[in-house]
């Protein structure tokens, strides 16, 4: 165990030791979903350049609270599952209302905008790992890969593949 951290006392060894002292010591005073945030913004070096398509779909950069709500309630569902009527139900309000609001505040609607945020999933594992696309597809709830690849393209014009390479770590 390089890090033991208690009410009394944090030590970590190695050269990053501070690293893991920072994050049970943050993980402490915040939630879960906060955490993982922190980490992609400011732990965890994060790719320089993304595709258009997915730029401010962050859910650290969601002002709204209910686009919040959305964004982590269709990154928990898998893809097959995400459907309009199930994400009113999860969010508590109706149909209509999720998707006036939606488009009020993104500009497209419910089904466009979550697909978005499923395939800002895909993007972000073919950018920082190497998992063939087809194990992101089924690990992300897709009907299947096929059906993924199709959209990524139409939304990116480019495959997964083509993707990784021009955005991935080197």
């Amino acid at each position: 165990q390089t890090c033991v951290v208690n009410k009394l006392t944090a030590t970590a060894s190695g050269v990053n030791g501070y690293l893991p002292i920072a994050q049970a010591l943050i993980e402490q005073q915040i939630s879960a979903e906060a955490y993982r945030d922190l980490t992609k913004l400011m732990v965890l070096p994060r790719p320089e350049r993304t595709h258009q398509a997915f730029q401010s779909l962050h859910l650290v950069e969601q002002t709204d609270g209910m686009l919040r709500a959305l964004h982590a309630l269709v990154q928990r569902l898998p893809a097959a599952d995400i459907t309009v009527s199930r994400l009113a139900s999860g969010l508590n309000t109706t149909e209509r209302t999720l998707a006036r609001k939606v488009s009020a505040l993104t500009g497209c609607g419910v089904s466009a905008y979550a697909r978005k945020i499923k395939l800002n999933q895909v993007s972000e594992r073919l950018i920082m790992t190497t998992v063939p696309a087809s194990t992101i597809s089924a690990e992300l709830g897709f009907c299947s890969d096929s059906g993924m690849r199709r959209m990524f393209k139409e939304l990116t014009a480019l495959t997964p593949a083509q993707y990784r390479q021009l955005f991935g770590r080197n």
